[in-house]
């Protein structure tokens, strides 16, 4: 499961956001998350866990965007578990 955390007030002129969210996996542990903004194809951006570590079976975690343009813009997250399966999520 990957949850993210619409950013208040939406929309904002922040331009450099930082969002948050929760993942869980019910069989493993989270191995990850990571975002892209705009598309899921490309690299990917880490983002960093609450607790400073990934590793159990649920993690908060926070992502910082690079500088974005003005407008609306879509954010993606992926999380990944100890046994490699990816879960994508996404706010706009």
């Amino acid at each position: 499961l990957l949850t993210l955390t619409a950013l208040i007030p939406d929309p904002n002129s922040d331009t450099t956001p930082t969002f948050s969210g929760t993942a869980s996996d019910l069989y493993s542990t989270v191995a990850g998350v990571s975002y892209q903004v705009d598309g899921t194809s490309g690299d990917w951006s880490n983002c960093t866990p609450n607790d400073s570590s990934f590793g159990s079976s649920v993690e908060q975690y926070n992502c910082t965007t690079s500088p974005l343009s003005y407008g609306t813009h879509t954010i993606y997250v992926r999380g990944v578990d100890n046994l490699g399966n990816v879960k994508i999520g996404r706010a706009s």
